[in-house]
Protein backbone atom coordinates (compact mmCIF):
# COMPACT_ATOMS: atom_id res chain seq x y z
CA UNK A 1 0.00 0.00 0.00
CA UNK A 2 0.99 3.31 -0.42
CA UNK A 3 1.60 3.94 3.16
CA UNK A 4 3.84 1.15 3.43
CA UNK A 5 5.77 2.02 0.63
CA UNK A 6 6.07 6.06 1.76
CA UNK A 7 7.19 4.26 5.07
CA UNK A 8 10.10 2.31 2.94
CA UNK A 9 10.98 5.14 1.79
CA UNK A 10 11.22 7.38 4.64
CA UNK A 11 13.63 4.53 6.26
CA UNK A 12 15.71 4.24 3.65
CA UNK A 13 17.47 7.88 4.80
CA UNK A 14 16.59 7.03 8.14
CA UNK A 15 19.01 4.24 7.97
CA UNK A 16 21.17 4.53 5.69
CA UNK A 17 19.58 1.60 4.06
CA UNK A 18 19.25 0.20 0.45
CA UNK A 19 16.00 -0.47 -1.49
CA UNK A 20 16.69 -3.52 -2.55
CA UNK A 21 17.96 -5.00 1.62
CA UNK A 22 14.66 -3.47 2.72
CA UNK A 23 12.50 -5.62 0.33
CA UNK A 24 14.04 -8.34 1.44
CA UNK A 25 14.12 -7.91 4.65
CA UNK A 26 10.42 -6.57 4.20
CA UNK A 27 9.61 -9.68 2.95
CA UNK A 28 10.60 -11.64 6.20
CA UNK A 29 8.76 -9.20 8.20
CA UNK A 30 5.72 -9.84 6.12
CA UNK A 31 5.82 -13.36 6.22
CA UNK A 32 5.83 -13.26 9.62
CA UNK A 33 2.36 -11.83 9.62
CA UNK A 34 3.79 -8.77 10.54
CA UNK A 35 1.68 -6.20 8.15
CA UNK A 36 1.28 -2.52 7.58
CA UNK A 37 2.40 -0.25 10.37
CA UNK A 38 3.43 -2.82 12.40
CA UNK A 39 5.59 -4.26 9.74
CA UNK A 40 7.56 -1.18 9.57
CA UNK A 41 8.21 -1.10 12.77
CA UNK A 42 9.55 -4.54 12.70
CA UNK A 43 11.68 -3.51 9.78
CA UNK A 44 12.71 -0.32 11.44
CA UNK A 45 14.36 -1.98 14.33
CA UNK A 46 15.72 -4.84 12.36
CA UNK A 47 17.31 -1.99 10.41
CA UNK A 48 19.22 -0.23 12.97
CA UNK A 49 20.12 -3.79 14.02
CA UNK A 50 21.88 -4.60 11.23
CA UNK A 51 23.73 -1.34 11.03
CA UNK A 52 24.60 -1.89 14.99
CA UNK A 53 25.98 -5.45 14.31
CA UNK A 54 27.12 -4.18 10.35
CA UNK A 55 24.83 -7.70 9.86
CA UNK A 56 22.92 -8.48 6.75
CA UNK A 57 19.79 -7.19 6.84
CA UNK A 58 17.71 -10.65 5.54
CA UNK A 59 19.47 -12.12 8.19
CA UNK A 60 19.06 -9.69 11.51
CA UNK A 61 15.05 -9.62 10.18
CA UNK A 62 15.22 -13.22 9.95
CA UNK A 63 16.22 -13.77 13.52
CA UNK A 64 13.97 -10.91 14.95
CA UNK A 65 10.78 -12.49 13.80
CA UNK A 66 11.80 -16.01 14.19
CA UNK A 67 11.83 -14.87 17.60
CA UNK A 68 8.99 -12.44 17.65
CA UNK A 69 6.83 -15.44 16.45
CA UNK A 70 7.98 -17.87 18.45
CA UNK A 71 7.07 -15.87 21.65
CA UNK A 72 3.95 -14.13 19.99
CA UNK A 73 5.74 -10.79 20.90
CA UNK A 74 3.84 -7.23 19.47
CA UNK A 75 5.20 -5.11 17.20
CA UNK A 76 5.66 -2.57 20.03
CA UNK A 77 8.70 -4.77 21.61
CA UNK A 78 10.54 -5.22 18.22
CA UNK A 79 13.03 -2.72 19.34
CA UNK A 80 13.39 -4.57 22.70
CA UNK A 81 13.90 -7.94 20.75
CA UNK A 82 16.45 -6.28 18.88
CA UNK A 83 18.32 -4.94 21.59
CA UNK A 84 18.12 -7.89 23.62
CA UNK A 85 20.14 -10.12 20.14
CA UNK A 86 22.29 -7.39 20.15
CA UNK A 87 23.45 -8.36 24.01
CA UNK A 88 23.41 -12.11 23.24
CA UNK A 89 25.62 -11.36 19.97
CA UNK A 90 28.12 -9.54 21.95
CA UNK A 91 27.93 -11.90 24.90
CA UNK A 92 28.65 -14.50 23.13
CA UNK A 93 31.42 -13.10 20.74
CA UNK A 94 29.90 -14.19 17.72
CA UNK A 95 27.97 -12.87 14.78
CA UNK A 96 24.41 -12.29 13.94
CA UNK A 97 24.02 -15.20 11.19
CA UNK A 98 25.57 -17.62 14.52
CA UNK A 99 22.30 -16.40 16.66
CA UNK A 100 20.19 -16.84 13.52
CA UNK A 101 20.80 -20.63 12.92
CA UNK A 102 20.74 -21.27 16.96
CA UNK A 103 17.25 -19.67 17.48
CA UNK A 104 15.82 -21.22 14.63
CA UNK A 105 16.32 -24.89 16.09
CA UNK A 106 16.02 -23.87 20.17
CA UNK A 107 12.94 -21.62 19.74
CA UNK A 108 10.62 -23.88 18.80
CA UNK A 109 11.23 -26.17 21.50
CA UNK A 110 11.63 -23.39 24.21
CA UNK A 111 8.83 -21.39 23.34
CA UNK A 112 6.30 -24.33 23.93
CA UNK A 113 7.93 -25.57 27.00
CA UNK A 114 7.78 -21.78 28.01
CA UNK A 115 10.74 -21.13 28.95
CA UNK A 116 11.58 -17.50 28.85
CA UNK A 117 13.65 -16.15 25.46
CA UNK A 118 16.07 -14.18 27.63
CA UNK A 119 17.02 -18.03 28.92
CA UNK A 120 17.44 -19.02 25.77
CA UNK A 121 19.83 -16.06 24.68
CA UNK A 122 21.99 -16.58 28.08
CA UNK A 123 22.25 -20.13 27.54
CA UNK A 124 22.94 -19.75 24.04
CA UNK A 125 25.97 -16.74 24.46
CA UNK A 126 27.13 -18.72 26.99
CA UNK A 127 27.53 -22.16 24.76
CA UNK A 128 29.27 -19.40 22.29
CA UNK A 129 31.83 -18.60 24.24
CA UNK A 130 32.51 -22.24 24.52
CA UNK A 131 32.80 -22.49 21.14
CA UNK A 132 29.99 -24.12 20.29
CA UNK A 133 27.83 -21.88 18.17
CA UNK A 134 25.12 -21.72 15.08
CA UNK A 135 23.01 -24.65 14.41
CA UNK A 136 24.46 -27.29 16.52
CA UNK A 137 24.32 -24.87 19.29
CA UNK A 138 20.33 -24.55 19.27
CA UNK A 139 19.74 -28.28 18.19
CA UNK A 140 22.05 -29.13 21.41
CA UNK A 141 19.90 -26.87 23.70
CA UNK A 142 16.81 -27.70 22.32
CA UNK A 143 18.08 -31.57 22.90
CA UNK A 144 18.63 -30.48 26.58
CA UNK A 145 15.25 -28.99 27.06
CA UNK A 146 13.43 -31.43 25.75
CA UNK A 147 14.74 -34.39 28.27
CA UNK A 148 14.44 -32.28 30.88
CA UNK A 149 10.97 -31.66 30.40
CA UNK A 150 9.95 -35.03 29.70
CA UNK A 151 12.72 -37.27 30.51
CA UNK A 152 13.12 -40.49 29.42
CA UNK A 153 14.61 -43.83 30.36
CA UNK A 154 18.37 -43.92 31.96
CA UNK A 155 18.08 -40.23 32.65
CA UNK A 156 14.19 -40.60 34.36
CA UNK A 157 16.09 -43.51 36.52
CA UNK A 158 18.83 -40.40 37.42
CA UNK A 159 16.81 -38.08 38.53
CA UNK A 160 14.88 -40.39 40.63
CA UNK A 161 18.07 -41.38 42.10
CA UNK A 162 19.47 -38.30 43.33
CA UNK A 163 15.95 -36.94 44.91
CA UNK A 164 14.66 -34.75 41.81
CA UNK A 165 11.36 -34.22 40.92
CA UNK A 166 10.81 -34.39 37.54
CA UNK A 167 7.75 -32.14 37.25
CA UNK A 168 9.26 -29.58 40.15
CA UNK A 169 12.50 -29.32 37.80
CA UNK A 170 10.49 -28.87 34.62
CA UNK A 171 8.74 -26.05 36.58
CA UNK A 172 11.79 -24.00 37.92
CA UNK A 173 13.32 -24.41 34.51
CA UNK A 174 10.10 -22.19 32.94
CA UNK A 175 10.90 -19.55 35.79
CA UNK A 176 14.65 -19.73 35.46
CA UNK A 177 17.06 -22.32 33.73
CA UNK A 178 19.83 -21.08 35.85
CA UNK A 179 17.88 -22.15 38.97
CA UNK A 180 17.26 -25.26 37.11
CA UNK A 181 20.33 -26.25 36.40
CA UNK A 182 21.69 -25.24 39.97
CA UNK A 183 18.65 -27.62 40.80
CA UNK A 184 20.25 -30.60 39.33
CA UNK A 185 23.96 -29.66 40.70
CA UNK A 186 22.31 -29.27 44.16
CA UNK A 187 20.81 -32.58 43.90
CA UNK A 188 23.54 -34.55 43.37
CA UNK A 189 26.39 -32.56 44.81
CA UNK A 190 24.24 -34.11 47.81
CA UNK A 191 25.34 -37.77 46.85
CA UNK A 192 28.74 -37.28 44.88
CA UNK A 193 31.85 -34.65 45.35
CA UNK A 194 31.55 -32.05 42.77
CA UNK A 195 34.24 -32.22 40.26
CA UNK A 196 34.26 -36.36 40.80
CA UNK A 197 33.81 -38.73 38.25
CA UNK A 198 30.37 -40.21 40.20
CA UNK A 199 29.11 -36.36 40.07
CA UNK A 200 30.23 -35.84 36.45
CA UNK A 201 28.64 -38.99 35.57
CA UNK A 202 25.03 -38.20 37.59
CA UNK A 203 25.39 -34.49 36.07
CA UNK A 204 25.52 -36.50 32.17
CA UNK A 205 22.93 -38.70 32.63
CA UNK A 206 20.34 -36.26 34.18
CA UNK A 207 20.75 -34.29 31.05
CA UNK A 208 20.28 -36.92 29.10
CA UNK A 209 23.33 -38.67 27.85
CA UNK A 210 26.47 -37.77 25.51
CA UNK A 211 24.02 -36.39 23.03
CA UNK A 212 21.58 -34.39 24.93
CA UNK A 213 24.10 -33.35 27.72
CA UNK A 214 26.50 -31.18 25.36
CA UNK A 215 24.56 -27.86 26.37
CA UNK A 216 24.48 -28.48 30.30
CA UNK A 217 28.43 -29.54 30.31
CA UNK A 218 28.76 -26.24 28.56
CA UNK A 219 27.03 -24.15 30.35
CA UNK A 220 27.94 -26.27 33.91
CA UNK A 221 31.65 -25.54 32.79
CA UNK A 222 31.46 -21.92 32.34
CA UNK A 223 30.04 -21.49 35.51
CA UNK A 224 25.94 -21.01 36.13
CA UNK A 225 27.11 -17.83 37.91
CA UNK A 226 27.96 -16.40 33.75
CA UNK A 227 25.04 -18.04 32.85
CA UNK A 228 22.92 -15.61 35.14
CA UNK A 229 25.07 -12.90 33.99
CA UNK A 230 24.17 -13.31 30.35
CA UNK A 231 20.16 -14.10 31.34
CA UNK A 232 20.50 -11.39 33.10
CA UNK A 233 21.55 -9.02 30.37
CA UNK A 234 19.04 -10.22 27.67
CA UNK A 235 15.95 -10.11 30.35
CA UNK A 236 17.47 -6.37 30.64
CA UNK A 237 17.40 -5.27 27.46
CA UNK A 238 13.86 -6.80 27.14
CA UNK A 239 12.66 -5.19 29.71
CA UNK A 240 13.55 -1.38 28.32
CA UNK A 241 10.70 -0.13 26.29
CA UNK A 242 13.01 1.11 23.85
CA UNK A 243 11.72 3.00 20.90
CA UNK A 244 15.34 2.68 18.85
CA UNK A 245 18.12 0.43 19.25
CA UNK A 246 20.74 0.78 22.17
CA UNK A 247 23.37 3.65 20.64
CA UNK A 248 21.10 4.35 17.69
CA UNK A 249 22.36 8.34 18.44
CA UNK A 250 26.14 7.11 18.80
CA UNK A 251 25.69 4.90 15.54
CA UNK A 252 24.33 7.74 13.40
CA UNK A 253 27.31 10.13 14.41
CA UNK A 254 29.83 7.69 12.68
CA UNK A 255 31.54 8.80 9.31
CA UNK A 256 30.13 5.60 7.45
CA UNK A 257 26.56 6.10 8.46
CA UNK A 258 26.68 9.32 7.31
CA UNK A 259 28.25 8.41 3.79
CA UNK A 260 25.38 5.26 3.69
CA UNK A 261 22.33 8.13 4.54
CA UNK A 262 23.70 10.34 1.90
CA UNK A 263 23.81 7.24 -0.59
CA UNK A 264 20.65 6.11 0.59
CA UNK A 265 18.95 9.70 0.51
CA UNK A 266 20.28 10.39 -3.63
CA UNK A 267 18.46 6.92 -4.26
CA UNK A 268 15.40 8.28 -2.59
CA UNK A 269 15.42 11.40 -4.28
CA UNK A 270 15.53 9.13 -7.62
CA UNK A 271 13.27 7.04 -6.77
CA UNK A 272 10.90 10.04 -5.56
CA UNK A 273 11.54 12.04 -9.26
CA UNK A 274 11.05 8.71 -10.66
CA UNK A 275 7.97 8.55 -9.62
CA UNK A 276 6.35 12.09 -10.68
CA UNK A 277 8.16 11.69 -13.92
CA UNK A 278 6.43 8.16 -14.62
CA UNK A 279 2.88 9.38 -14.96
CA UNK A 280 4.24 12.16 -17.42
CA UNK A 281 6.28 9.90 -19.29
CA UNK A 282 3.17 8.06 -19.83
CA UNK A 283 1.56 10.35 -21.12
CA UNK A 284 3.80 12.05 -23.80
CA UNK A 285 4.70 8.40 -24.83
CA UNK A 286 0.90 8.02 -25.15
CA UNK A 287 0.80 11.10 -27.28
CA UNK A 288 3.79 10.31 -29.59
CA UNK A 289 2.98 6.56 -30.07
CA UNK A 290 -0.10 7.72 -32.77
CA UNK A 291 2.57 9.90 -34.26
CA UNK A 292 5.57 7.03 -34.69
CA UNK A 293 3.00 4.65 -36.36
CA UNK A 294 1.05 7.22 -38.98
CA UNK A 295 4.67 7.84 -39.97
CA UNK A 296 6.12 4.03 -40.39
CA UNK A 297 2.70 3.77 -42.03
CA UNK A 298 3.56 6.66 -44.33
CA UNK A 299 6.70 5.22 -45.33
CA UNK A 300 5.35 2.02 -46.00
CA UNK A 301 3.52 3.40 -48.67
CA UNK A 302 6.04 5.95 -50.24
CA UNK A 303 8.98 4.75 -49.16
CA UNK A 304 10.31 8.37 -48.88
CA UNK A 305 12.80 7.58 -46.83
CA UNK A 306 14.30 4.94 -48.19
CA UNK A 307 14.69 6.32 -51.32
CA UNK A 308 16.26 9.19 -49.97
CA UNK A 309 18.89 6.96 -47.88
CA UNK A 310 19.32 5.68 -51.47
CA UNK A 311 19.86 8.47 -53.23
CA UNK A 312 22.45 9.60 -50.75
CA UNK A 313 24.15 6.26 -50.31
CA UNK A 314 24.26 6.30 -54.53
CA UNK A 315 25.83 10.17 -54.15
CA UNK A 316 28.30 9.29 -51.76
CA UNK A 317 29.52 5.95 -53.80
CA UNK A 318 29.93 7.88 -56.86
CA UNK A 319 32.17 11.05 -55.66
CA UNK A 320 34.08 8.01 -54.00
CA UNK A 321 34.14 6.18 -57.69
CA UNK A 322 35.13 10.39 -59.34
CA UNK A 323 37.81 10.75 -56.93
CA UNK A 324 39.29 7.12 -57.54
CA UNK A 325 39.45 7.59 -61.24
CA UNK A 326 41.21 11.10 -60.69
CA UNK A 327 44.10 9.22 -58.75
CA UNK A 328 44.16 6.62 -61.40
CA UNK A 329 44.65 9.22 -64.27
CA UNK A 330 47.21 11.22 -62.09
CA UNK A 331 48.82 7.67 -61.74
CA UNK A 332 48.74 6.70 -65.49
CA UNK A 333 49.87 10.23 -66.89
CA UNK A 334 53.08 12.19 -65.60
CA UNK A 335 51.76 15.35 -67.34
CA UNK A 336 48.37 15.67 -65.54
CA UNK A 337 50.50 14.59 -62.42
CA UNK A 338 52.81 17.76 -62.88
CA UNK A 339 49.91 20.01 -64.06
CA UNK A 340 48.26 19.09 -60.43
CA UNK A 341 51.14 19.73 -58.34
CA UNK A 342 51.59 23.07 -59.99
CA UNK A 343 48.07 23.91 -59.50
CA UNK A 344 48.19 22.95 -55.60
CA UNK A 345 51.81 24.70 -55.31
CA UNK A 346 50.46 28.35 -56.93
CA UNK A 347 47.22 27.74 -54.62
CA UNK A 348 49.56 27.32 -51.43
CA UNK A 349 51.67 30.21 -52.49
CA UNK A 350 48.37 32.38 -52.06
CA UNK A 351 46.69 30.74 -49.42
CA UNK A 352 49.61 30.73 -46.91
CA UNK A 353 50.03 34.38 -46.07
CA UNK A 354 46.54 34.70 -45.42
CA UNK A 355 46.61 32.04 -42.75
CA UNK A 356 49.70 33.20 -41.16
CA UNK A 357 48.50 36.95 -41.01
CA UNK A 358 45.04 35.22 -39.52
CA UNK A 359 46.64 34.01 -37.33
CA UNK A 360 48.80 36.23 -36.08
CA UNK A 361 45.98 38.47 -35.54
CA UNK A 362 44.66 35.67 -33.20
CA UNK A 363 47.78 35.33 -31.35
CA UNK A 364 47.48 39.31 -30.91
CA UNK A 365 43.83 39.93 -29.85
CA UNK A 366 44.71 36.25 -27.42
CA UNK A 367 47.70 38.26 -25.98
CA UNK A 368 46.08 41.41 -25.53
CA UNK A 369 42.89 39.52 -23.67
CA UNK A 370 45.98 37.80 -21.21
CA UNK A 371 47.94 40.59 -20.53
CA UNK A 372 46.14 41.70 -17.26
CA UNK A 373 46.20 38.06 -16.39
CA UNK A 374 50.05 37.10 -16.97
CA UNK A 375 51.60 37.94 -13.71
CA UNK A 376 48.91 35.93 -11.68
CA UNK A 377 49.86 33.04 -14.79
CA UNK A 378 53.73 33.25 -14.39
CA UNK A 379 53.20 33.67 -10.03
CA UNK A 380 51.63 30.54 -10.48
CA UNK A 381 53.60 28.55 -12.63
CA UNK A 382 56.60 29.39 -10.15
CA UNK A 383 54.71 28.59 -7.25
CA UNK A 384 54.21 24.83 -9.05
CA UNK A 385 57.74 24.63 -9.97
CA UNK A 386 58.97 24.88 -6.36
CA UNK A 387 56.22 22.70 -4.94
CA UNK A 388 57.58 20.26 -7.81
CA UNK A 389 60.83 20.49 -6.50
CA UNK A 390 60.09 20.24 -2.62
CA UNK A 391 58.11 16.93 -3.67
CA UNK A 392 61.27 15.67 -5.66
CA UNK A 393 63.89 16.82 -2.79
CA UNK A 394 61.57 14.97 -0.32
CA UNK A 395 61.21 11.77 -2.39
CA UNK A 396 65.09 11.58 -3.18
CA UNK A 397 66.71 13.06 0.30
CA UNK A 398 69.23 10.63 1.58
Amino acid sequence: CNAVSAGILKMIADTGTSTQQLADGMFNVESSLHLGASGLRVLEAAAQGAKAENSDLAQTTDVLTTAMVNYRLPASQAADVMNSLITTVAAGKMHMDDLTGSLKNALPVSAAFGIKLSDVEGALSTMANAGDRGTSAGTHLAMMFKMLESPVGAAKKAMADMGIDSIDLANTLRTSVPDGLKMIQDAVSQHFVPGSVEYNRAILAILGGSKSGVAGLEIMNQGLKVLGQNTDAAAAALRKGSKDVENWGTIQDTFNFKMDRAKASMEVLGITLGTELLPILGRLADQVAPLVTRFLDWENKTHTVQNALRSLVDGITNIISGIGGFVDLLNRNSTAMDLFKSILTAFALVVAPLVVMGLASMAVAAYAAMAPMLPFVILIGVLALAIFGLIQLIRNWG
